[in-house]
């Protein structure tokens, strides 16, 4: 994991007086607002299924990472000597939705929802899955640092640097009344990180991660 004091040697020469803690601050809202709009930090998180259990937490997105939005969950089981493995797309619902809120039906999972905070999911028709291989649902969500994070992924790190650093100069620049004020140059550093956003979010849209369709896979 990289972190934001990695950074600031990107950053203090061109806002000589700022502190480094506000620097660092400015660095945290660029990467998450980098990767709320990109895309860009995506992960698969497992949650096993357990029968009658309607509601599940969602375990933390790495060190100092958590769930933004989800893409898409699959249902998925083990093959087992009976037959294959199952491996479904479940659709996507609201949390609220009444289906989600009781427990009538039992069954594999046909759809989700996640409540606004992304820590919780809950699964309809409440699952009865003992008897199969490893149920699971795999959860495909966009990740974002949390507020208080120190760290956030190396692939941001390594591929979008400049972006994050252009992020937290329009933020810093465009304060007034600072020594570092600037507000012409916070438009331009506004703009580089604006399209560094769009760019990465087009890769995202067209590189295929999260599966778009899903079907049984036989059991060899």
């Amino acid at each position: 994991m990289a972190r934001y004091a990695d950074m600031l040697s990107d950053v203090v020469p061109w806002v000589p007086e700022c502190p480094n803690r506000s620097i660092e601050e400015y660095l945290r809202r660029a990467t998450i607002e980098f990767c709320r709009r990109s895309g860009f930090w995506r992960e698969v998180v497992v949650i096993p299924l357990e029968d009658d259990r309607l509601e599940y937490r969602v375990r933390s997105v790495r060190p100092d990472g958590r769930m933004d939005r989800p893409l898409k969950a699959i249902f998925k089981t083990d093959p087992t000597g009976n037959g294959s493995a199952k491996n479904r797309a479940l659709k996507h619902i609201g949390f609220g939705d009444a289906r989600l809120a009781r427990s009538s039906g039992r069954g594999d999972p046909a759809a989700y929802g996640v409540d606004e905070t992304g820590a919780n999911v809950r699964i309809w028709p409440t699952p009865l899955v003992s008897n199969q291989d490893n149920p699971r649902i795999e959860l495909y969500v966009v990740a974002v640092p949390t507020q208080r994070s120190t760290q956030f992924a190396d692939q941001i790190f390594e591929q979008w640097r400049e972006a994050i650093v252009d992020g937290c100069l329009w933020h810093l620049m465009r304060m007034p009344g600072k020594s570092w004020s600037n507000p012409e140059m916070a438009l331009h550093h506004r703009a580089e990180f604006y399209r560094q956003v769009n760019d990465a979010r087009r890769k995202m849209e067209t590189d295929n991660w999260a599966p778009t369709r899903t079907r049984m896979r036989p059991w060899v």
